[in-house]
């Protein structure tokens, strides 16, 4: 399918494979998607794109982001080490300066026709006419996949074309609903583009009396005619004339819709409202202004959640969980739909102030004289009809020209997340004498197509199914979210690839059976091998420890402590995708001790805290202590409660008269009869070995690098440990 995105060269047209259609969610054919140019220009700036006599805002904000990315990493050097952490910076870089060819998905707002729906969505039916919202979901593209609460029916009498826009419409409804005015009340709009024209007209619909300010000529014009009581380009006249109109008593509300550093948006608002009243932020504006007029007036200050409640919600948004409608009257789902109700009544002409029409072909034009500022239109309209079948625009596989190369042993990459990315590929890169990528599948097409450029591979997709159908390779790495590794791991060993499948395994008893179901009464070497990604054992540190005790004569007395990161509520791995922190991240511990003490588990045993407003979960702050049958203990304790500036993660290992110190994979003390120090110059947890080594296996046939027990085992402790955590016997 064709696809809207921002490069290296500036804005493309490129063919990118078609989103797969999930759980919850709607693949739809888009006959239009809409630009706001004021959104879509401040998107083209912050990209460097747009007018470079524009750029003060953009420049701020990246000062503010450079900052923090300091912070980061700063963090990521003491953790790390050096050799790492320029690396990293470099690949960053690099996606900076353009030389990764990142792509950047534009769009928010079209409209088309449902071509299937996905499991749970019983409100669509193939052939409905829908309106969809949402960043990174509905995009300038020929195909969508959007979940359900993203989502509106288009009621009779709307056009298509119309309802492309239900994204900066709700965004403009649901400022109007934050400013709680009422029939007849004194309503002023600074910042008269698209969102600021759209509001114009909604309180005009409530009732309201209507003043309008804006720097630009023809907005103040466009905002009379659309219904503005009073608009002006010059604050002075704005304010004398709604001290007149409002019998010098001032605005009941100031929707702001304009973006800016200055703080002198906010004072006009301040000054121009009356005691008690209220100001509602649609725009970026700063806050850290003087506190006395606030104060002195008793201004209540608001900020607008751009489309209403659910925005920036994962479980709604996500999950499609719907909020109570006695509690919560109107989400974003019901402003979208509401909106394109009185579009369709006939309130107002959207073509008074959004008229310009293009193509999907002709649409690199339009950007530019956007970033020109040679357009006059407040928004745009993309328009997809062509000769291509539904057919040609639903290809999950693209193909990329790239030269043919020699015989290697050729991997296939499905899931490239940001640890794929910083990790695996760059480690791959490093055997490329060795190796060969065959395909990347991710599930948002213009990643696929941006890694593939970057790498040199051939093939780019988003479906698993069809490159295993029609790519010929060897191996697959799979670094997905959690919740699918068992599923495509599985895939991909029935079709014959070896995998090397990121941790965990398996989030579930179910998901680990069906694993164990595939190898069972079977050898190894009868089947493709997979392995989890338990790096950890194949760091030198560990490697160095397992040498040293190879020879013991005592059990293993294991105290491992993480000193981990706090994560949000909403954080991926905290949900159903990850499976918490213990499955996700804890598994590697449960790997090492397994592989340390050489014996099968004994028993386990879990102690967990929970804060009272669940602000964490049981299976973040807890200590598990797993015995084994040859006598050894292992415990862990897990935590999200200490401080990042502490090691993440410290082990002492206690066994024949010795004590080994392990101080986050920078150096390893070793006490007793052979004192020694070993240390690395930067932080070594073995990926790079990890990934050598299975390289090795596939292409030698040696034996696996971690056994199927051990896998099994490692996964069986983390489910153990998670039952109890949550009482479940």
């Amino acid at each position: 399918m064709k696809q809207v995105v921002s490069s290296s060269k500036g804005i493309e047209v490129i063919d990118v494979p078609s989103s797969l259609l999930e759980k919850g969610t709607i693949l739809v054919e888009v006959d239009y998607s809409f630009i706001s140019t004021g959104t879509e220009l401040a998107t083209l700036r912050a990209l460097g794109l747009g007018q470079s006599e524009s750029n003060e805002r953009g420049l701020s904000r990246n000062i503010s982001e450079s900052k923090a990315l300091i912070r980061k990493t700063v963090n990521y050097l003491h953790e790390r080490g050096i050799r790492k952490t320029v690396e990293r910076v470099f690949a960053r870089i690099s996606d900076a300066d353009g030389t990764s060819d990142r792509l950047v998905t534009l769009g928010y707002s079209c409209s088309g026709k449902v071509i299937s729906v996905g499991e749970g969505v019983s409100e669509f039916s193939p052939g409905d006419l829908v309106a969809c919202a949402g960043a990174n979901r509905a995009t300038h593209s020929e195909l969508v996949v959007v979940p359900k609460n993203l989502v509106v029916s288009i009621p009779k009498g709307c056009s298509l074309k119309d309802a492309s826009s239900v994204a900066v419409g709700s965004i403009a409804m649901h400022g109007v609903r934050q400013s709680e005015t009422r029939m007849g009340e004194f309503v002023g709009v600074i910042g008269l583009g698209l969102v600021g024209l759209l509001t114009v007209r909604l309180l005009k619909i409530a009732g309201c009396r209507v003043f309008g300010l804006d720097i630009d000529e023809t907005r103040v014009s466009q905002a009379v005619e659309i219904g503005a009581d009073f608009a002006s380009s010059n604050p002075e006249v704005f304010s004398n004339h709604l001290s007149i109109d409002t019998g010098f008593i001032g605005l009941d509300c100031c929707i702001i819709t304009a973006s800016s550093d200055s703080d002198e948006i906010v004072k006009t608002a301040i000054e121009s409202t009356r005691q008690k009243g209220r100001i509602v932020a649609l725009g970026f504006v700063p806050i850290n202004i003087d506190k006395y007029p606030f104060m002195r007036k008793e201004v209540e200050f608001v900020s607008s959640s751009s489309y209403g409640p659910g925005r920036y919600d994962q479980r709604y948004e996500d999950q499609g969980l719907d909020y109570p409608y006695a509690f919560i009257r109107w989400t974003e789902k019901r402003n979208m739909a509401e909106y394109l109700r009185l579009l369709t009544s006939g309130q107002f002409d959207l073509s008074l102030i959004a008229s310009e029409e293009v193509s999907i072909s002709s649409v690199n034009d339009a950007y530019e004289n956007l970033r020109r500022g040679s357009t006059e239109s407040r928004g745009i309209f993309i328009n997809y009809a062509s000769d291509s079948t539904l057919e040609e625009k639903s290809q999950t596989v693209i193909q990329l020209a790239f030269s043919p190369i020699t015989r290697k042993v050729r991997f296939a990459v499905v899931g490239a997340g940001s640890f794929v990315r910083e990790v695996h590929l760059p480690n791959l890169e490093k055997l490329k004498n060795e190796i060969e990528i065959s395909a990347v599948v991710n599930k948002k097409g213009a990643n696929s197509i941006a890694i593939a450029r970057h790498y040199g591979i051939d093939h780019a997709s988003t479906s698993l199914d069809d490159v295993l159908d029609s790519l010929d390779f060897d191996a697959v790495l799979i670094g997905t979210r959690h919740d699918k590794h068992e599923e495509m791991a599985l895939k991909c060993l029935k079709a014959g690839k070896h995998v090397l499948v990121e941790k965990p395994l398996a989030i579930s008893w179910n998901q680990l059976n069906n694993i164990k179901e595939f190898y069972d009464g079977n050898s190894e070497q009868d089947f493709p091998l997979l392995m989890t990604g338990f790096n950890r054992r194949f760091s030198p540190y560990l490697e160095n420890i397992k040498k040293h005790i190879s020879n013991r004569s005592t059990p293993l007395v294991m105290n491992y402590q993480i000193n981990t990161k706090y994560l949000e509520k909403d954080h991926w791995q905290r949900g159903d995708e990850g499976g918490g922190r213990n499955l996700g991240e804890a598994c590697h511990i449960y790997d090492l001790f397994t592989f340390l003490c050489d014996a099968e588990v004994d028993h386990v045993s879990v102690s967990s805290i929970r804060s009272a407003d669940e602000s964490f979960g049981k299976n973040e702050n807890f200590s598990a202590t797993i015995s084994f049958k040859d006598g050894s203990i292992g415990n862990l304790t897990y935590t999200s409660l200490g401080s990042t500036k502490y090691p993440k993660e410290i082990c002492h290992i206690f066994c024949d008269q010795s004590v080994f110190y392990l101080n986050n994979y920078t150096s390893l003390e070793i006490f007793g009869s052979t004192d020694d120090i070993f240390k690395t110059k930067s932080s070594d947890k073995g990926h790079f070995e990890e990934m050598k080594i299975f390289l090795n296996a596939v292409k030698d046939g040696i034996d696996w690098p971690i056994s199927l027990r051990d896998q099994i085992q490692a996964t069986e402790i983390a489910l153990r440990v998670e039952d109890q955590i949550y009482g479940v016997h």
